[in-house]
């Protein structure tokens, strides 16, 4: 379920409600009530999904209560359009019709809403909104803003310059100047000529022992959270985009891309201005040369290099095979 803290829903809908203002047909029961939208996955018996094919989905084994699809199935009750992903994204619209960064203008830089413990020390400029909570020991540097509802854990220093919006932290993390952590992940399908934004309504949640570098941006999910597991270290310049999950121990180093979705493994190293693709999973213990591209699933304990990365032995050949090329090259043009 969507987390109350950050987002105002709006409803419940009957299905028959939704096909009337989606204009997009019904299967099975139109009474059904829905209170929420939510990935195939995590969905409950009273929440909306959507079913697309081509975006790797799996509806077998969904709780859903009804799914925006293109085709009939039978026993379940659907929205059925041509185009799920474009209809769904409308359908939460109606779920969430204030989803936007809200701006800071809440009359006061601390909300009295906020919960900060009192061992917590705040420097001049910070901006603390609705209902965020801020644990004992905490540092928060100049001009800071903790958004609506943010959590911040026990003994965590977040610099100057930091934002933090729909986002849980956990203890002990050290957050680097300029950084911004929830902010809407570059979600959009195409629609005709224009691209149609999705609805970014999931969270990040960021563990424990954790350190972020400077200027790093890491989006909310979509509709699943973004990650960040224990111990990780995560340096400056990185870009971590929605829904992805990193799990503990990895090391994320400089001017990585991380595309939507994907997932990482515990204890993975990703060296500088490494590329990921959206939906692949990297598995445990794997080691990423630098400058590499990701295109495909990589199993546990594997080490990759180049772009398409291939595993670290072959890099080396083709590496060796071109210099040789080239040296053979060369003395035929002398």
């Amino acid at each position: 379920m969507t987390d109350q803290r950050f987002y105002a829903r709006q409803g419940p809908f009957s299905v028959e409600e939704l096909s009337r203002r989606l204009d997009v047909p019904f299967q099975g029961n139109g009474a059904l009530i829905l209170e929420d939208v939510a990935s195939l996955k995590q969905a409950a018996a009273k929440d909306l999904s959507f079913f697309d094919p081509k975006r790797g989905a799996q509806l077998i084994g969904t709780q859903a209560g009804a799914c925006i699809m293109s085709k009939d199935v039978p026993g379940m009750t659907a929205l059925l359009t041509p185009k799920p992903y474009e209809t769904f994204a409308r359908a939460a619209r109606l779920f969430y019709p204030l989803i936007e960064e809200e701006s800071v203008s809440w009359g006061q830089a601390i909300h009295p809403t906020a919960k900060i413990a009192a061992s917590a020390v705040l420097s001049p400029g910070v901006v603390v909104g609705p209902h965020a909570v801020i644990g004992e020991g905490c540092y928060i540097g100049p001009n800071a803003v903790v958004g609506r509802g943010v959590v911040l854990g026990p003994q965590s220093k977040i610099q100057a310059g930091v934002t933090l919006s729909h986002c849980v932290i956990g203890a002990q993390v050290q957050i680097a100047q300029g950084t911004a952590i929830g902010q809407a992940g570059f979600g959009f399908m195409m629609d005709g000529d224009s691209p149609l934004d999705f609805p970014q309504l999931g969270r990040v949640l960021v563990g424990n022992n954790i350190i972020i570098g400077a200027n790093v941006a890491i989006d909310r999910g979509s509709l699943e959270d973004t990650e960040i597991g224990d111990g990780t270290r995560i340096d400056n310049l990185v870009q971590i985009a929605h829904g992805v999950k990193i799990g503990r121990g990895c090391i994320i180093v400089s001017q990585v891309g991380i595309a939507g979705s994907t997932t990482i493994g515990d204890r993975t190293i990703l060296a500088g201005q490494v590329g990921v693709v959206d939906h692949v999973t990297i598995g445990k213990n794997v080691r990423i040369a630098a400058q590499s591209g990701i295109m495909r699933d990589i199993p546990d304990g594997a080490a990759m290099g180049g772009s398409p990365a291939v595993s670290i032995r072959d890099w080396h050949k083709q590496s060796l095979a071109l210099h040789r090329l080239i040296q053979r090259k060369n003395k035929q043009e002398e």
